[in-house]
């Protein structure tokens, strides 16, 4: 199945296309509607908090969307699976969708749990200073 057929993400486009936006179907939909929402300051969230999504976004972006989803851990209508599930967002305007995806990413966000793997050259200076010091 590729990405964007995922149900979220077909809900993401329909958000797009309400907002008067053109979805790039190389970009997974969820993140181009979070990036909207991020943007267009259609969310009201502390300016430390948006800088970190917005940073978290960018990374999503760089990676495959196979990796993209399973670090966003979208789920389909699974009541046993952990993440987002597509039934809570069907009647969503596209705001109030993009703050869900938004707040759900944030709430992943802040388990403080590393969700990428750090590049070699990062690891390698870290290791660095540590004997250094």
């Amino acid at each position: 199945m590729r990405a964007n057929d995922h149900r979220v993400n077909r809900l993401a486009r329909q958000a797009l296309i309400k907002l008067g936006r053109r979805p790039e179907h190389t970009r997974l939909y969820c993140l181009q509607l979070m990036h909207w929402a991020i943007e267009s300051g259609a969310t009201d969230r502390d300016p430390a908090e948006v800088q970190h999504l917005r940073e978290s976004l960018s990374m999503l972006a760089e990676m495959s969307a196979t990796e993209a989803m399973a670090v966003l851990k979208l789920s389909e209508d699974a009541p046993a699976r952990p993440g987002l599930q597509p039934r809570h967002l069907i009647d969503k305007c596209p705001r109030e969708l993009a703050a869900s995806l938004l707040q759900d990413l944030n709430g992943k966000l802040l388990t403080r749990k590393a969700w990428f793997t750090p590049a070699p050259t990062a690891v390698a200076a870290v290791a660095i200073a540590d004997t250094a010091a």
